[in-house]
């Protein structure tokens, strides 16, 4: 079995929000879920409103994988819980980390947790491990 990836140890310019991303939800595989996002002590979610292929590529380089294969809308991994803390998300693909993208605002939305986006990555990470 191949192992996972690993975290990403990323600095960022002051001001940028801390943020952890797992992957949760109905999913068959370690490389695909639920976005969801660990910020100020509290797990929550990301809306599918604006996402797209940029956002999903930065989630999943974050995450440590080397790209994502695609995105999924709807709570196609089913519906989360707490807040949605990202909405209206456009990124540019290079991005380090999710919270470097711009947005309505971190745990500004409007969303609903049925509009709970989740992505599929790759299943190569950027970092393997060799045991």
């Amino acid at each position: 079995m191949m192992p996972g990836p690993q975290r990403l140890s990323i600095l960022l310019a002051a001001g940028t929000p801390r943020i952890q991303l797992r992957l949760a939800g109905d999913k068959r595989k370690h490389n695909e879920g639920r976005v969801e996002v660990y910020y100020n002590g509290t797990w929550g979610t990301v809306c599918d409103d604006d996402f797209n292929i940029h956002a999903a590529k930065v989630v999943c380089r974050e995450m440590g994988y080397l790209e994502a294969v695609l995105w999924v809308p709807s709570a196609k991994y089913g519906k989360g819980e707490g807040p949605i803390w990202f909405d209206n998300l456009h990124c540019t693909g290079n991005e380090q980390t999710l919270a470097q993208c711009s947005s309505n605002g971190i745990g500004v939305s409007d969303c609903k947790h049925t509009e709970d986006v989740g992505v599929v990555n790759n299943t190569v990470g950027i970092f393997e491990s060799n045991t």
